[in-house]
């Protein structure tokens, strides 16, 4: 439908585009359409980009616009919108969720961002349940907590992070958190940006958050992750090795996404807080450096590390180890692109050192989490879903 058509549809007559008697139309065109169904949906979906089109300009050219718009509490109009199940899906979610993202993104006035985000609407919209079966949906809600983060800093982040007595929540980091492990790529690098800026906000309250039950959760979950993917590796690599018809572009997909998720790493032990450095540092050694990278090559046959897991909030599965061919390749590239010492200056000790044990420096850095234990290859666990991996990878490869 275009833009004249809705003027027509709702009876209006053309009016100057970036004026104010245009945004009072369109406001009112919201206030006078509190139910959405098929008759008027394509109206209210092109009113909504409409609307983001006007504030982008008057944040640069008319104050009186973001006036209007705060006077009118046209962010409550968009938050009622959103709480009609129906609207958490399809067209009317991904136009509002878009439109926020560009009114936030745009807004270049510091007063403006403190306005939008100040009134609780934006932070009740984040913790809303879409429809993410939905794969645009969910990339237009997930841009949408990446383009507030961009905004965050130790005055804006007041407005998500919540305290009531002692208990806090901080929904932005923690429903952008859900997707770390999401299949599309798209997702993944949407959330570790969005964690990165959290990340690197310079409020203790905040530092404190994401290392404490159950947020640091996160860390062990990145560990697995990385656990996850270099066990598809290590599949991939023993298929190629019996000339079995795999694609060389998944193998290819498959180490550069390694590759990623260490330099991910890297960024959050260089960001982040020293506390955060070293929940991350020993998940990392727990979880992944120690028991899945550096104990087959050691080969040292102990029951695996892998199976006395944290069950408290954690979504984890077993998971076994993978072959030398595959942890020398894993170890070489962490010690490219790793440069915290405590996860780097342990594994290289261990290498040296072998099964004798390590030196006091590397026990004092990570202490409990330097018990030599390693994974035992005839005890791997969680083979069908790794395999399940590789087979989604190639698909996609071959795609």
């Amino acid at each position: 439908m275009s833009r004249r058509s809705v003027w027509n549809w709702f009876g209006g007559r053309p009016r100057e585009r970036f004026s104010l008697e245009e945004l009072e139309h369109l406001v009112g065109v919201l206030e006078k359409n509190p139910v959405i169904g098929p008759g008027n949906r394509e109206a209210i979906v092109e009113t909504l980009r409409s609307i983001a089109e006007l504030m982008i300009w008057g944040d640069q050219h008319e104050p009186r616009f973001f006036e209007y718009f705060l006077e009118h509490e046209a962010l409550a109009h968009f938050h009622k919108i959103l709480r009609g199940r129906d609207n958490r899906r399809g067209d009317v979610a991904k136009q509002v969720l878009q439109t926020l993202s560009i009114m936030i993104q745009n807004l270049r006035n510091e007063t403006s961002v403190y306005y939008i985000f100040s009134n609780n609407h934006i932070n009740d919209i984040v913790q809303l349940a879409f429809d993410f079966n939905d794969e645009e949906v969910l990339g237009y809600y997930i841009s949408f907590l990446k383009t507030i983060s961009l905004k965050l800093n130790v005055k804006t982040v007041q407005f998500f992070f919540k305290q009531d007595g002692g208990a806090c929540s901080f929904p932005l980091y923690t429903e952008a958190a859900k997707f770390i492990n999401h299949r599309e790529g798209m997702v993944r690098a949407a959330v570790r940006t969005l964690t990165l800026n959290v990340f690197n906000v310079q409020d203790p309250l905040i530092q404190d958050f994401v290392v404490a039950k159950p947020a640091s959760n996160y860390f062990t979950e990145l560990a697995l992750y990385a656990t996850e993917q270099c066990q598809v590796l290590d599949l991939m690599l023993s298929a190629a090795e019996k000339g079995k018809n795999s694609s060389i572009g998944a193998l290819d997909s498959q180490l550069a996404e390694i590759e990623d998720t260490l330099s991910y790493f890297n960024d959050i032990l260089s960001t982040g807080s020293e506390k955060m450095g070293v929940e991350l540092s020993r998940a990392l050694w727990e979880y992944f450096v120690g028991p899945v990278l550096l104990w087959p090559l050691l080969d040292i046959p102990i029951q695996s590390a892998l199976t006395n897991r944290p069950s408290e909030g954690a979504n984890v599965k077993r998971s076994g180890a993978v072959r030398p061919v595959c942890s020398l390749y894993v170890v070489e590239r962490l010690f490219h692109l790793v440069d915290n010492p405590i996860v780097v200056n342990a594994a290289a000790c261990c290498l040296f050192a072998g099964s004798q044990g390590l030196c006091t420096a590397c026990q004092k850095a990570v202490g409990e989490h330097l018990v030599p234990t390693a994974p035992n290859m005839d005890d791997w666990q969680g083979e069908e879903d790794v395999q399940r991996v590789v087979s989604e990878k190639q698909t996609s490869s071959s795609g």
